[in-house]
């Protein structure tokens, strides 16, 4: 019998990894990925903070206290109502999305003209939407643009990777595109309930460069169907 230690294991990743050098495949991996127009970002984000502040439903995805990083959300209430929890000080109203995804497919389509998760009529095919710092459960981060890119299927199961050890490809590839993502976004007011949100990285698995990003505008009448956007040549360092 094989001891738990001689184990293969089987990744997809492996022949594209192969061919490429680490800092090679995460420019790869981010330079065709979707990030969001900072003028969607800001306009999704006051949106948000009106809801909050006017205690309005907001959606945030279902999930347990067993889910990492929901240590506190509490169970459905006896009227059918949802509420996530942070600490004694915040209780928000929230819209539960049972599909996961289905309402921030809704928004990208509202904000941006553009479907993704539609099947063959979908504008984007084999891409995957990816919330950077997690946290769907909250509905501060759920369906904020910030938190939010387009990235290749091929590269989403690397940034789905809870808690990556330090120096591995997937800690790379999530500490590099958070960095780009607070580099993008550093002049929008992120704030809902007084408090900066947690957007931490690990800035020492950082792979520093220039990256040309591709920033996804909002989609023009009579538009063919390559999406428009706006290149931004970022320096992380």
């Amino acid at each position: 019998m094989a001891k738990k230690s001689d184990k293969k294991i089987f990744d997809g990743m492996d022949p594209l990894i192969d061919k490429l050098e680490t800092n090679e495949f995460i420019k790869l991996a981010i330079e065709n990925s979707y990030f969001f127009s900072v003028d969607i970002v800001k306009k999704r984000q006051s949106e948000l903070a009106t809801l909050f502040q006017n205690k309005n439903q907001i959606p945030a995805r279902k999930t347990t206290k067993k889910d990492s990083g929901a240590s506190d959300y509490a169970q459905e209430e006896k009227d059918g109502t949802f509420y996530y929890c942070d600490g004694d000080n915040t209780r928000i109203l929230i819209n539960i999305d049972y599909d996961g995804n289905k309402e921030v497919r809704r928004l990208i389509k509202q904000y941006t003209g553009y479907s993704i998760g539609a099947g063959k009529t979908s504008d984007f095919q084999n891409y995957i939407i990816s919330h950077i710092w997690g946290r769907a459960f909250d509905p501060r981060y759920f369906t904020n643009f910030w938190n939010i890119v387009l990235v290749p299927a091929w590269a989403n199961s690397l940034l789905d990777k809870k808690n990556p050890s330090r120096g591995s490809l997937p800690s790379k590839l999530q500490s590099t595109i958070k960095k780009i993502c607070g580099k993008l976004y550093q002049n929008v007011d992120k704030k809902m309930d007084n408090r900066e949100p947690e957007m931490p990285f690990d800035e020492n698995d950082v792979v520093y460069g220039t990256y040309h990003v591709k920033v996804l505008q909002t989609k023009e009448n009579n538009e063919r169907k390559a999406p428009r956007t706006k290149d931004i040549n970022i320096t992380t360092k």
